[in-house]
């Protein structure tokens, strides 16, 4: 046996016994040779040419489509079970088809999914038939669909003028859909019908001419990752003499969404779509639930898609947290994408969407609790960074430093700005009696810089301990203390000197800086006389371990140890 590769290797087969071949005088015979694949089956091939007069005879018998699958879709989710015979004879005058007589059949074939093997999904009695005769010919075909199912179609054709006219039928009809869940895992239990007729005519390799409609009635189905139920959905595709229309709405949480949509008859004409609705929930689940009123178009232009219009969100509820999209990627790391010659050839998008969030939609997360009101417009092109322009306005409760507190000016603005690099302008503050003490954000979302104000006008430390808690500086005691320490600490060196001299002697944390030292020093009373700190030197590198006992009211023993290790007796003095 001799071994061929046809075309590919998934098509590798073997010569049955040799193949009697003839050239003679310009007349080239081949008799009936035949291949057996790899997988099974065999092909058998006979031809004559005579002058001008070629005739051909091929055979099928049980061939295995998973070859032919892995050819043309090699990345495919599926595997192919099943075997095809047929056979046809061709005669051609004159370089012409003058006769053909064509017929293949698969008694039963299916499509495996790995991940869902419980899905039947394949085929019953398939059959082609094709025939053509002096100019003239018919065909029809026809299968069982699993689990429920039939999709059939007939037709004739013509050679008027030396080219092929056709006219024909397809009719389908689909009675369940978990051939959907074959290639998606979003949805879920997909149900509903599915049926509709269609005739088509055209000549040559002209674009043909459809007239009819395929509708999707009673469709229904689960997202489980978004929490929805889709109810109520209906889709048509109707062929008319003016072009083609689409139309189709569904329910989700309550509201609706319409499609609206088509393309005009003549050639190259561009596709357009209008996606309206009324509070249809989009996400419903704990981390995110956002119900949407869309006013959206997509235009088609050559290559190009559009997609513009405005989204009203009267109710959502956006958990940060929890969607905060993983960490990002190191700058060294690269990406190498072995379809990005295909992905420079696909088609392109641009989006111009404005979003309105109305009075109940809520945000939280990172210590915010509160409301979202304003438009954002988004702009964004494929394979580009999507950008803001607008106003947000936030209300509600801002969690820092222990305290919920109340924001009293918050907004986010975006001036042609990445998404997630808005400038922040936030006020939230607390009442402590006569004073208010309150948190300044500033500066953009990757970059935010915090100040602690009051009013009236107090030193920041003084303003820091009235935020914590509730109280001035010198009534700082207690669990209080440990409070403020963190608070200090979470700030940073806000005030350089002002903490260390400030805060220092109430709370534990001292800055030698006031000693010249430059070194900022953490540390805590672990009883009324010992005191344990941690120093770190502001202008150079360097760190300290500082032990302090009060042996008596006005006499502190001092060890440190560091770059330079030392021990000091200090004689305390009051004026």
């Amino acid at each position: 046996m001799v071994g061929l590769d046809l075309l590919a290797p998934e098509l590798r087969a073997s010569l049955i016994e040799p193949a009697a071949m003839v050239w003679h005088t310009g007349q080239l015979s081949l008799a009936r040779s035949c291949l057996a694949g790899e997988a099974g089956g065999r092909v058998c091939l006979q031809f004559a040419q005579d002058v001008a007069r070629i005739d051909a005879s091929a055979e099928v018998v049980a061939l295995d489509l998973q070859p032919l699958t892995n050819l043309l879709a090699p990345k495919a989710p599926f595997r192919t079970e099943a075997r095809l015979s047929g056979s046809a004879d061709l005669t051609l005058v004159g370089g012409k088809l003058v006769a053909l007589n064509a017929r293949l059949d698969s008694a039963e074939g299916a499509m495996r999914v790995d991940e869902r093997p419980d899905l039947d999904l394949g085929y019953r009695d398939l059959a082609l038939d094709l025939k053509v005769d002096d100019g003239a010919g018919t065909w029809t075909a026809s299968a069982t669909l699993r689990p429920e199912g039939q999709v059939s179609s007939s037709g004739r054709l013509t050679r008027v003028d030396g080219e092929w006219q056709y006219e024909g039928d397809v009719h389908a009809s689909v009675h369940r859909f978990d051939a959907i869940e074959a290639f998606t895992s979003q949805f879920a239990s997909p149900r509903g019908d599915m049926s509709g007729d269609m005739q088509f005519r055209g000549r040559g390799l002209e674009r043909p001419q459809w007239s009819g409609a395929f509708a999707v009635t009673g469709f229904a189905a689960e997202l489980p990752d978004l929490g929805l139920q889709l109810s109520d959905g209906a889709l048509a595709i109707a062929a008319v003499p003016t072009g083609i229309i689409v139309r189709g709405a569904i329910t989700s949480g309550g509201g609706q969404l319409i499609l609206d949509g088509g393309r005009a008859a003549e050639a190259h004409a561009p596709w357009h779509f209008a996606l309206s609705g009324e509070n249809a929930v989009l996400a419903d689940t704990p981390a995110l639930r956002l119900v949407l009123s869309p006013d959206l178009t997509l235009q088609q232009r050559e290559r190009d898609w559009l997609l513009g219009g405005r989204v009203t969100i009267p109710e959502a509820l956006i958990d940060a947290e929890v969607l905060a999209p993983p960490t990002d990627a190191s700058s060294d790391v690269v990406i190498v994408d072995a379809d990005d010659a295909e992905a420079a050839d696909a088609a392109r998008w641009n989006a111009d969407v404005t979003l309105t969030f109305g009075e109940q939609a809520k945000l939280i997360g990172y210590g915010f609790d509160g409301r979202l009101r304003g438009d954002l417009r988004l702009r964004q092109r494929s394979g580009d960074n999507a950008y803001g322009q607008g106003q947000l306005q936030v209300s509600g409760r801002y969690a820092a430093y222990g305290q919920r507190l109340t924001i009293r000016r918050g907004r986010i603005l975006f001036a042609n700005s990445p998404l997630d690099e808005p400038t922040l302008d936030i006020e939230a503050e607390r009442k402590a009696g006569s004073a208010v003490a309150g948190v300044r954000v500033t500066g953009t979302a990757r970059l935010p810089q915090t100040e602690i104000y009051a009013r009236p006008a107090l030193p920041e430390s003084e303003a820091l301990a009235l935020l914590v808690t509730g109280r001035n500086l010198r009534g700082v005691s207690g669990a209080d203390r440990q409070r403020l320490s963190n608070a200090a600490l979470a700030l940073g060196t806000i005030g350089g000197d002002l903490l260390a001299s400030n805060l220092g002697a109430e709370i534990g944390i001292t800055g030698d800086a006031a000693r010249g030292t430059e070194a900022f020093t953490i540390g805590k009373y672990l009883t009324p006389k010992l005191f344990i700190g941690y120093g770190i030197g502001l202008a150079r590198r360097g760190s300290v371990l500082i032990v302090r006992y009060l042996i008596r009211d006005d006499v502190e023993f001092e060890a440190t140890s560091g770059e330079q290790s030392r021990a000091s007796l200090n004689y305390i003095i009051e004026r």
